[in-house]
């Protein structure tokens, strides 16, 4: 397997999503909508503090599962701002729109054509939303004539934005739509009019405040109010109004962004075989338990000859009900033992969890993602982990104490020809997960702890110090079809007692 460079940009991110939440974010590329299956897979090895009170004992996958939340979609198609906002950009959802606009010579579209309409249009939304997004993050740290150049250009986009697509809605109106097709273009323009102006207020406060009345921000407050009146004119949700209506209407923002996203949404359903799987390791045990139950009752009449028509003495029956209870109770510990033991064995056959990916208009899987949890000791890592982990500051103590490392791991199958039956844009999969960290913390001490020291002048003194706990994380990303490669990197956590201070990656010591 290929070793990619320490420069290859890892495509796992981990960030403090909020003070409870780490979120792990995996960008999957796709080889291609020829390729029948691409496959990857996600190692993370947690080295927890002994103060986190997390261990084999007390930390089951039950309690792991339960704290973790996942969200996998499809990737948002890359289209640069420059050519999304024109009809006649490449890759943009307004150039298809404009084509199916201008080729239709019927009063009504077909199935296909519909499918098309709703699809380009949500992900026109989808793919503005991430693009700026992109810019602002880009913009972070340019020099005042930087940004305000930015600002202009942004002016213009957006207006060229608005104009394009409002001339392509309008070419679509005029043909016999099904009311889904609809109801996308009316929340399609909604969801864009709501970006724009809240793009172009956000460029305006990211100039300095001496140059907020310049020109550029004259125009993209200009569009902002243009874009409000549109919305008012419609009769949609503004921000004018009390405290109760500027509610609403974030509310509606967030119901906008939810209905556009939904064209990259895929839905998870658990494996069938799986369930079968582990409700047949109880049922198998119950069965076994009952054979044994009833094969000693048997035993017992056949050694003693037993038939009911003769008398037969209190002080056997005695014996035999005793005997029978025994036998019942050995049922009980079969039927417990072989649950356990099977159950201990089913890891190794399957994983903890397995859920099929599917699109809304297809009935095969489009994906698979499977996971396992557990808990290994740190000198059983495999050794480039293990190395890895011990690369650091650190490294002599990580060396000599060894402890309990917990192991999660995420295999993500895809299938890019048949997802391209249905989205041809198929670029590949984001994986989201969400893991709350309260359990971690709340055996923790209280976030700052005094330490005394002498100073300078001889006198003890005391120094209050943020009380930290560190978390190494190693990560292991590996693409394991079509063209198999791997890659490592070494994070780490910082929690105190009310949660998440920060995630920062660990280079080599200096």
């Amino acid at each position: 397997m290929t070793r990619l460079p320490p420069t290859t940009p890892l495509p796992v991110r981990l960030t403090a999503h909020d003070r409870l939440q780490l979120e792990i974010k995996t960008e999957l590329l796709s080889p291609g909508p020829s390729v029948e299956k691409a496959s990857w897979c996600v190692d993370l090895w947690f080295a927890l503090p002994q103060a986190t009170g997390i261990a084999p004992g007390s930390y089951s996958s039950d309690d792991f599962y339960e704290d973790l939340r996942s969200y996998t979609r499809l990737k948002t198609p890359v289209v640069p701002l420059a050519d999304l906002v024109r009809a006649t950009g490449p890759g943009s959802p307004l150039s298809a729109l404009s084509a199916l606009a201008s080729t239709s010579r019927g009063s009504r579209v077909t199935g296909s054509e519909a499918r098309t309409v709703v699809q380009e249009c949500k992900l026109l939304s989808a793919i503005l939303k991430s693009q700026l997004r992109d810019r602002f993050m880009a913009q972070s740290g340019l020099e005042t004539d930087s940004v305000e150049e930015e600002a202009l250009e942004l002016a213009d986009l957006l207006t060229d934005l608005m104009t394009a697509w409002r001339s392509v809605r309008e070419q679509l109106d005029s043909y016999e739509l099904p009311e889904r097709c609809r109801d996308v273009l009316s929340y399609t323009d909604e969801s864009l009019s709501v970006q724009t102006e809240t793009a172009a207020l956000d460029q305006v406060l990211a100039l300095p405040k001496e140059r907020r009345d310049a020109a550029a921000a004259s125009r993209l407050k200009g569009l902002a109010d243009q874009e409000r009146a549109h919305r008012e004119d419609k009769g949609w949700r503004t921000l004018v109004g009390d405290a109760h209506e500027g509610s609403e209407y974030v509310d509606q923002a967030r119901l906008l962004k939810k209905y556009v996203s939904s064209v990259l949404h895929l839905h998870l359903q658990p494996n069938r075989w799986d369930g079968l799987a582990r409700a047949g390791i109880p049922a198998f045990a119950a069965g076994l338990a009952m054979l044994w139950a009833v094969g000693a009752q048997i035993g017992m009449f056949l050694a003693w000859d037993m038939q009911l028509q003769r008398g037969v003495s209190f002080g056997f029956l005695g014996v035999f009900t005793l005997l029978a209870v025994i036998a019942y109770i050995l049922k009980d510990r079969i039927k417990a033992g072989t649950t356990r033991a099977l159950t201990r064995r089913l890891p190794a056959v399957l994983s903890d969890r397995r859920n099929d990916l599917h699109m809304p208009d297809l009935e095969e899987p489009v994906g698979r993602i499977s996971e396992r949890m557990g808990f290994v000791r740190s000198s059983e890592m495999p050794p480039d982990v293990q190395a890895l982990r011990t690369a650091s500051t650190r490294a002599h103590l990580l060396l000599i104490a060894d402890q309990d490392v917990l192991h999660y791991s995420r295999r993500i199958d895809m299938r890019p020809r048949l997802t391209a039956t249905q989205f041809p844009r198929v670029d590949g999969l984001s994986d989201i997960l969400r893991l709350n960290v309260w359990r971690w913390i709340r055996t923790y001490a209280r976030t700052r702890k005094a330490i005394p020291f002498v100073d300078d002048d001889g006198e003890v003194q005391t120094r209050k110090l943020d009380n930290l706990y560190f978390v190494d994380v190693i990560v292991r990303f590996e693409r394991l079809a079509p063209t198999p490669a791997s890659q490592l990197s070494h994070l780490r956590l910082a929690l105190n007692r009310r949660g998440l201070v920060g995630v920062e990656e660990v280079g080599p010591p200096a």
